[in-house]
């Protein structure tokens, strides 16, 4: 029985590739599956999200079905609208192999609600960001301050906010490789500081790849202060 037989629809060749492999290696029938998918089903999730699952998160189809449900109601039973539950499982596949607690997951979501956005796979690469950081570590500790999940979601949205002003996600992360600091800085400062050198200093936006240490630096004691005296000077002609 195709997973089309099962009551979900647009089923895509990589969810049947990696069924099959999960269904291999644990021995597991096509009743397993079609109870998976009833379960999850009942549970609220659409055929969307559940092919997702399939996809990106194949060994779903051996998890303790008790188990789910018990995440599901504990965070609905926090305040978590369970009309959000497949944007919850956007990230859910994330938690689950990153080992994160429910008490994490929950503090986190109600914390800030924008994490519900996360998509698939986002908050790994986030974390492998973190995980390969070279820094000093009093930097590295006020980073993980909040803990793991709540670092990998800072750095999504510094991510977030470099691609608004047109970097592309690799070179994003590019920056906040090559300066940790960024993810300190409150989005509207990097957003001020991005602003400054487009509008001001009428640098290419791109050139933060080249030099990122620019958004790692204090706004107005070094940035404005220095661009001022370098203007001073240009305008008396003595700039070299």
């Amino acid at each position: 029985m195709g997973l089309s037989g099962m009551g979900i629809s647009n089923v895509t060749l990589l969810a049947i590739q990696n069924v099959l492999q999960i269904s291999r290696k644990f021995g597991l029938g096509p009743e397993d599956l079609s109870r998976c998918i009833q379960h999850l089903k009942g549970l609220g999730f659409s055929d969307g999200i559940i092919t997702r699952l399939l996809k990106e998160f194949p060994m779903v189809i051996v998890m303790n079905e008790d188990g789910i449900r018990e995440r599901i109601e504990f965070l609905v039973g926090d305040g978590i609208d369970r009309n959000q539950i497949d944007r919850i499982f956007n990230i859910f596949p994330a938690i689950l192999e990153l080992g994160f607690s429910l008490d994490v997951l929950r503090r986190e979501i109600l914390r800030d609600p924008s994490v519900l956005g996360l998509e698939l796979g986002e908050l790994y690469r986030c974390l492998e960001l973190l995980r390969n950081l070279k820094c000093w570590v009093p930097i590295k500790e006020r980073i993980y301050s909040e803990g793991a999940f709540g670092a990998g979601h800072e750095v999504k949205r510094r991510v977030d906010c470099l691609c608004r002003y047109g970097l592309i996600r690799g070179d994003a992360f590019k920056v906040l490789r090559k300066e940790p600091r960024t993810i300190l800085y409150a989005i509207k400062d990097i957003e001020k500081k991005i602003e400054f050198l487009v509008h001001r200093m009428k640098f290419d936006v791109f050139w933060l790849v080249d030099v990122p240490g620019y958004l790692g630096v204090n706004f107005e004691k070094q940035i404005v202060t220095r661009y001022n005296v370098i203007e001073y000077l240009g305008s008396i002609g003595a700039r070299g």
